[in-house]
């Protein structure tokens, strides 16, 4: 029993330099192969003012129609201008909720801040994977994961010209 949670804002805010960009489904079925999905939830900001479609907004487009769930929370903007969705608690409090239904955890992100969840869910017998790339993971979450996988070197999850579509997607917006 697989829970999915994507951080899609560590996975996809990446220098325009870096030429791997990820096939979401492809690394939904590549991290699912063998083993039964009982969560997939993908964690989205979204800019609260933005007056297209859900799955036209910069971080959901990437994972829209690809297998997930979609979470969405608004991001606040401060008057000094930094933005902030805080979706890494919505994430950590997703997955802790669903711990007893869950034998192993993927998590794809690289961000440190997640370490005390994946102690925790290790601590409750749940197998943590975690999904980065190798030079946006914290060396601390590394060495708390059961295992690490290197998105740069899963050459059959980058994107090509015309990403794999999924027939699931449900959006959950946060408060």
């Amino acid at each position: 029993r697989l829970g999915v949670f994507l951080d899609t804002a560590n996975l996809t805010d990446r220098g325009s330099e870096d030429p791997v960009r990820v096939d979401f489904a492809k690394l939904l079925a590549h991290v699912s192969e063998g083993r039964r999905i009982v969560h997939a939830r993908a964690y989205c900001p979204i800019y609260g003012d933005f007056n297209g479609r859900l799955e036209n907004q910069r971080s959901v487009t990437p994972v829209w129609d690809m297998g997930y769930d979609i979470v969405t929370k608004p991001i606040k903007v401060f008057a000094d201008g930094t933005r902030k969705a805080d979706l890494d608690l919505f994430l950590v409090v997703d997955a802790i909720r669903r711990m007893p239904t869950m034998d192993v955890v993927a998590l794809m992100s690289g961000d440190g801040d997640y370490v005390p969840m994946v102690d925790y869910l290790r601590e409750h017998g749940v197998r943590v994977e975690v999904y980065s790339f190798a030079d946006a993971i914290a060396a601390e979450l590394r060495l708390a994961a059961n295992a690490w996988f290197d998105i740069t070197s899963l050459k059959t999850v980058h994107a090509r010209n015309t990403p794999a579509k999924s027939s699931r997607s449900a959006v959950t917006q946060s408060p």
